[in-house]
């Protein structure tokens, strides 16, 4: 009898975390074990999963992932962790230990620290045959993903990209919050005939979207997904905008960064206090979120639109689709991995398509001067 695949669910009782599992549950047969600081909320959340599944699929434990000898000694018995927390200050620790135990990861906190500490132990996760997938979820994650989804549609040699993302959500959880004002920016890389430059929020550009949200106002922004997808296609160019919090939130997010606050832990909480304030007050509908991604060759252009009402759960469908590709071996290039270059690209389109993410995609002859 085959042995089932086991997903250990980090954080698993958090928003983000329970649409994670209920997809599992839904679009898979792993067993599943949800973790978190409190037991009680893990295990009422495996019973409700139990429940709705009519089947033992998913338990409930404690797990701290601070707690390195506890971590170390769970991990081996699973063929894969995903994380929905951010790592602790002690992340260098931590992420040995993840990459030492031989198991799969997938991770939807971006971080450039813990990037560049998952490629300090490229060797040992390839020793292991382990893949790593970091930045997984709607955004960032599904943006790099329609980039490549886009080239190998578009039949052309890509040159030009352009992302243009809308993103409104009412009663943010903190740690959403707390994430966004952590990696805020005033400028942002933009890649422009081939050469990197950046741009402030002075550089905004009016976006637009199918109905109901029509005109957005974009500011420019930055994914490290993005720019590793421009280096890997070889592109001439490539620009990210990003709107869709209320104007006050807007205003919050700028001084704050233009303060040099957003690594200042003593005030953190006070500033996602003081946002989501703002984001409750005064975001109004509609809610969800669309992402669409423009590309340019030779003589052909093409235009990718993913949409979504639940932030939420377009968060968790990428997610679990990337853990089916990696444990059905679909993704089998074992290291360190953006979510939308190691995803394979029509499989994954049919699976997000399948869970809820509507996908458009357009194309035309396009001469480019």
């Amino acid at each position: 009898m085959i042995k089932p695949q086991e997903v250990l669910l980090m954080g698993g009782y958090g928003r983000a975390g329970t649409e994670i599992a209920r997809l599992l549950v839904e679009y898979s047969e792993y067993f599943i074990t949800i973790t978190g600081r409190n037991k009680q909320k893990a295990e009422i959340t495996a019973i409700t999963l139990n429940n709705r599944a009519s089947a033992e699929r998913c338990k409930g434990i404690a797990l701290d992932i601070t707690d390195s000898k506890a971590l170390e000694k769970v991990l081996p018995e699973y063929d894969l962790l995903i994380n929905c927390v951010p790592l602790p200050t002690n992340d260098k620790q931590v992420i040995r230990i993840i990459c030492e135990a031989g198991v799969h990861y997938v991770d939807l906190i971006p971080g450039k620290s813990k990037r560049a500490q998952f490629e300090k132990y490229k060797s040992v996760i390839i020793q292991n045959n382990s893949i790593c997938v970091l930045e997984a979820g709607w955004e960032p994650g599904l943006p790099a993903f329609l980039a490549q989804l886009g080239v190998q549609k578009l039949n052309d040699k890509a040159k030009n990209i352009e992302v243009h993302a809308v993103y409104r959500e009412k009663e943010m959880p903190y740690t959403s919050i707390a994430d966004i004002m952590e990696h805020a920016d005033l400028t942002a890389s933009f890649l422009e005939e081939g050469q990197w430059v950046r741009k402030s929020i002075i550089h905004n550009q009016n976006m637009q979207f199918p109905e109901p949200f029509g005109n957005v106002t974009g500011y420019p922004a930055e994914l490290a997904e993005l720019k590793s997808t421009a280096v890997d296609l070889g592109l001439r160019s490539l620009t990210f905008y990003h709107g869709g919090y209320n104007p006050i939130c807007d205003l919050i997010l700028f001084i704050w960064t233009a303060l040099g606050l957003r690594n200042n832990e003593y005030l953190k909480s006070a500033g996602v206090n003081l946002f989501r304030w703002a984001n409750n007050w005064f975001t109004k509908p509609p809610f969800g979120g669309i992402i669409k991604v423009k590309l340019k060759g030779n003589s052909k252009s093409l235009q990718i639109t993913a949409s979504t009402e639940d932030l939420y759960r377009a968060t968790a469908i990428p997610v679990v689709a990337a853990v089916k590709q990696i444990l059905d071996k679909t993704i089998n290039d074992v290291g360190v991995h953006f979510m939308g270059s190691a995803a394979k690209p029509e499989e994954f389109e049919e699976e997000i398509t399948r869970m809820g993410i509507s996908i458009d995609i357009q194309q035309n002859n396009h001469v480019i001067t």
